[in-house]
């Protein structure tokens, strides 16, 4: 019937399709491909499909989910610094730290005073990141009064 040949499903007439008797299998010899003249760009997988390919791609786009400020909210600038050497800076820090860490936590390497290249002195300021903006924005208002 011509039924059985077009139709497998529980309806059909004649039960369920079998197979051809000879079966061919397409058998590729790796080594007699010639890679160069394959063009990857236009290989494409079914959606949701990956044959087991770990994508290229999938590490960048975890590593984009990075936790990053998206802007200085939480830092200040400090001006009118004395201007030290070598010698001093780490006083100078450490006098900083001691002051701004009384409004609120100062991040890990979250405070910066420029040398002058030439001088090798401070350049009479610097930058604190506090560890959130109401924070940063209680300092600022702090130091204003």
């Amino acid at each position: 019937m011509a039924t059985d040949v077009l139709s497998n499903g529980p309806h059909s007439l004649g039960g369920p399709m079998e197979p051809p008797a000879a079966t061919a299998h397409l058998v590729i010899d790796p080594s007699q491909i010639d890679v160069s003249r394959v063009d990857l760009d236009s290989i494409q997988l079914p959606p949701g499909e990956n044959f087991g390919i770990i994508s290229d791609d999938e590490d960048v786009i975890e590593s984009e989910n990075l936790d990053f400020d998206s802007g200085f909210e939480n830092v200040i600038v400090v001006d009118n610094l004395p201007v030290v050497g070598l010698d001093k800076f780490e006083k100078l820090e450490g006098v900083i730290r001691k002051i701004f860490g009384q409004i609120g936590t100062i991040k890990e390497r979250g405070l910066w005073m420029p040398l002058n290249q030439d001088t090798q002195k401070t350049q009479g300021y610097c930058f604190i990141e506090f560890s959130s903006k109401q924070v940063c924005s209680l300092s600022f208002h702090l130091i204003k009064l």
